[in-house]
């Protein structure tokens, strides 16, 4: 019985190559699609699931709530690790995790590392870092380090680098650090990079202890490791009282964990921190759990589009089966052996669509791993979840591409069927017509929401920054541990040295640059003879010289800028409108000359415009700009780009003579903005492939169905051109109908696109306005593509000699 089964089904599949192999692309393309975009997926929910008591681990962030709304950070205060210890026994473990740039040095390889940081000894005890052989590490002692392969291989090349002693050094200390061990890199699906950890105790002598242990900023991680039998939520409930008993005794106040105006803890679970984690100054970029939820949407959707393919020609071709499916039945078939022959030509097809498919996904993922910034395997032979994947796939594409099409052909009568009286429903709204404007709506939601984040990012590439970053070269300051006279004495005369070079014409020297962090302000911030109502809001300042302002073309509002010849500003401020209205002024010439309480007292002497520190899908953040010359990490160069190689060389130059045995690095600051939109862009691109991917399916299919309705009305097609009918008559005739449904689609699709667009624009502080193009565009392109897909198969039919339609009539 199967013999004959598998024998009909090839011969049928055979018999009707052309619809075949437009089912087997479909389902092949649909599959292939599904299969990258379940890898992504899978990649994105793997984040940090590596560490063996992930579940357990918690990031501890701090919140400051203004009326009721909270501005949270992934960051919190140095003491609070140490004081959650031994107030919670709820909680088992916990470490900081300092972050500190520093140049590392060993003979002569000297490189400085962004991914250095300090940590304590629990650190080791909560997170799985497999450790290579003879590591002796615990954190526990001072000037004690464990690095990553890579940076093993970086500084050491074939030389053990265990017990070997390096130079660290930052603007805080220069230290002799010793190796005791070395730890696989860490995967890709982690939310830390760590390429250094030193022990916290390593800053003791230069911090204090006190320091360490204090309550004066929120700079540094903190993560806390759970007993097993403990509940976050009975830890949530303590903080009020825990916060009373360390910040309210510290400043003098009850009641800072209660109220409208208050100060709080974000407990963010470790395994949930890369797709559902938005805090501010978190460790890396991360991921979004809508974006995931979307793809999967989108993933399914394809899937689905493949499968109205097979649907959709299978039910065309009723009448050709129906004759067939009568003959089994009057010889004794009945309808369960029926539904079965059609469920294995269903089966047969997708058998070998999955194998085209994986072909396919192989081929396309080192493409689509550049497209997405991704790096993950398609198919691996010991993974077990893929290979389940590939199953159930399968499974699933045979079930819902074959159930209609078996189901209903195998329900013919065999007395209707036999006098060829079998037809297709010629209802507007027929289930096959139906599925053709399913898959159009999905076709135009995708292409809408292309154009969408193609828009998104135009608008944010060209958006008013509120400053001028063009032609702007920024190199990195030295880390150095020197006086603050030396170190200022030796800026200046660098910034002197570029200002002598003809291509460049302003410099300035800065904490900060656009796009890097900034310090932050806890409290004790108003105006005075008030309470500061404001002071649980986090102002961020910024370290500069008299030429910042001039250099990043900010523009003054009110009052004026730093001057050289005044002394007396070091003890001014620059404030930006923001920060203005937080203070409670009118108008930013009413906060001119007004002292606040900042660090004691001092005046506003100026307001700037409202900037963009940070990308602009971030509201804007209050500014103090203060004139200091002993915190200078910045060098910001407006250079001529006309000879720009020379410049650069120039720059490196004198940089180096000034400062031996610092790396030099630099970049352009117009790049290093827009690096913020480095995942808006990957995302757009791969929304775009996967949506031209549905467009592509949902095309095969109709350019299918009007194969075989041409097909179908050759003869009527042959009478008409016999009796005078013009190519264009025979056109609009034949098209019609399907596009008719196009349009059907588009009007479907716009309502559902433009509350889409409106939800995704909605996470942006700053957004493209949704206009009429969003739906026109997209609409009017899938409508033509759709129209050339008709028109094809169309033409090559009318054109075609009608006396071979008519011979054997």
């Amino acid at each position: 019985m199967l013999r004959n089964y598998l024998l009909t089904a090839y011969r049928n599949l055979k018999r009707q190559k052309a619809f075949s192999a437009i089912n087997i692309l479909g389902l092949g393309v649909g599959m292939a699609a599904f299969l990258l975009i379940l890898q992504y997926i899978r990649h994105e929910l793997s984040y940090d699931r590596f560490h063996e008591k992930g579940e357990r681990i918690y990031r501890v962030g701090t919140s400051f709530y203004k009326e009721g709304v909270p501005t949270e950070y992934a960051t919190t205060f140095l003491g609070l690790g140490p004081a959650m210890k031994a107030d919670f026994p709820e909680i088992s473990e916990f470490t900081r995790l300092c972050f500190r740039r520093g140049v590392v040095s060993y003979k002569a390889g000297t490189f400085t590392e962004e991914n250095l940081y300090f940590a304590d000894p629990g650190f080791l005890q909560m997170f799985s870092f497999r450790m290579q052989p003879g590591s002796t590490a615990t954190l526990k002692a001072p000037n004690e380090v464990i690095i990553s392969q890579s940076a093993a291989r970086k500084y050491f090349g074939q030389e053990n680098p265990l017990g070997k002693v390096m130079k660290l050094k930052s603007r805080l200390f220069e230290q002799d650090v010793t190796v005791r061990g070395v730890f696989a890199d860490l995967p890709t699906n982690s939310h830390l990079r760590i390429d250094f950890l030193a022990s916290v105790q390593t800053l003791v002598s230069h911090l204090g202890n006190e320091r360490l242990n204090g309550w004066d900023s929120i700079d540094h991680y903190t993560y806390v490791l759970l007993r097993e039998e403990a509940y976050v939520q009975n830890l949530n409930a303590k903080f009020p009282a825990f916060l009373d008993k360390y910040l309210g005794t510290l400043w003098g106040e009850s009641g800072v964990g209660l109220g409208q105006n208050r100060i709080g803890f974000v407990l963010t679970p470790l395994l949930n921190i890369h797709l559902h984690s938005r805090l501010q100054d978190e460790a890396e970029t991360n991921g979004d759990i809508a974006i995931v939820r979307l793809l999967m949407l989108i993933a399914a959707f394809i899937l689905l589009l493949a499968c109205i393919n097979y649907i959709n020609l299978s039910t065309a071709r009723a009448m050709e089966r129906a004759k067939e499916v009568a003959v089994r039945k009057v010889i004794g078939a009945s309808r369960l052996q029926i539904i079965r022959q059609f469920f294995l030509e269903s089966l047969l097809l997708n058998l070998v669509g999955i194998i085209l498919a994986f072909t396919l996904a192989q081929v396309a993922s080192p493409w689509i791993n550049s497209l997405s910034g991704k790096a993950f395997y398609v198919f691996n032979w010991q993974d077990t979840t893929l290979w389940f994947s590939l199953v159930s796939i399968f499974i699933a594409t045979t079930f819902l591409s074959g159930i209609y099409p078996a189901f209903i052909l195998s329900s013919f009568r065999p007395v209707v069927a036999l006098k060829g009286k079998v037809h297709a429903t010629t209802e507007v709204f027929s289930f096959r017509k139906m599925l053709i404007v399913l898959q159009f709506v999905v076709a135009i939601l995708l292409v809408s929401g292309t154009y969408a984040v193609y828009k998104q990012m135009q608008f944010m590439q060209e958006y008013n920054l509120g400053m001028n970053i063009d032609q702007l070269l920024v190199v990195k300051a030295p880390l150095l541990r020197e006086a603050d006279s030396v170190f200022s004495q030796k800026a200046e005369v660098f910034k002197h040295q570029l200002l002598s070079q003809a291509n460049i014409n302003k410099v300035t020297v800065s904490s900060s640059v656009p796009n890097t962090g900034m310090y932050g302000t806890i409290g004790a911030v108003g105006r005075l003879g008030t309470k500061p109502e404001n002071e649980d809001f986090r102002f961020h300042h910024i370290y500069a010289d008299t030429d910042f302002i001039s250099t990043y073309g900010l523009q003054v509002l009110a009052g004026r800028s730093f001057s050289k010849d005044l002394s007396t500003d070091k003890n001014n401020l620059i404030l930006s409108e923001r920060a203005i209205q937080i203070l409670g002024f009118q108008s930013p010439e009413a906060a001119v000359n007004q002292r606040i309480q900042y660090e004691g007292e001092k005046t506003i002497i100026g307001v700037i415009k409202d900037f963009h520190q940070y990308s602009v899908a971030k509201e804007v953040i209050p500014i103090i700009l203060e004139l200091r010359t002993n915190d200078r990490k910045f060098f910001s160069a407006k250079v001529n780009t006309s000879k720009l190689t020379q410049t650069i060389a120039s720059v490196q130059e004198s940089y180096e003579k000034l400062y031996p045995g610092s790396p030099f690095e630099y970049f352009f600051m117009d790049e290093h903005f827009a690096s913020q939109y480095e995942a808006d862009k990957r995302f757009g691109q791969v929304f775009s492939v996967f949506s031209g991917m549905a467009i592509f399916i949902a095309c095969l299919g109709l350019f299918g169905l009007v194969s075989y309705t041409t097909i179908q009305r050759g003869k009527e097609i042959g009478v008409r051109k016999v009796l005078g009918a013009t190519l264009t008559s025979l056109l609009l005739l034949l098209s019609r109908d399907f596009m008719k449904l196009v349009v059907l689609a588009l009007v479907i699709a716009c309502p559902v696109a433009y509350w889409s667009i409106q939800q995704w624009l909605s996470g942006y502080a700053s957004h493209t306005p949704i206009a009429l193009d969003f739906f026109l565009i997209p609409g009017i392109s899938v409508l033509l593509i759709a129209f050339f897909t008709i028109s094809y198969q169309t033409i090559k039919s009318a054109r075609e000699n009608p006396v071979k339609a008519l011979r054997n009539e």
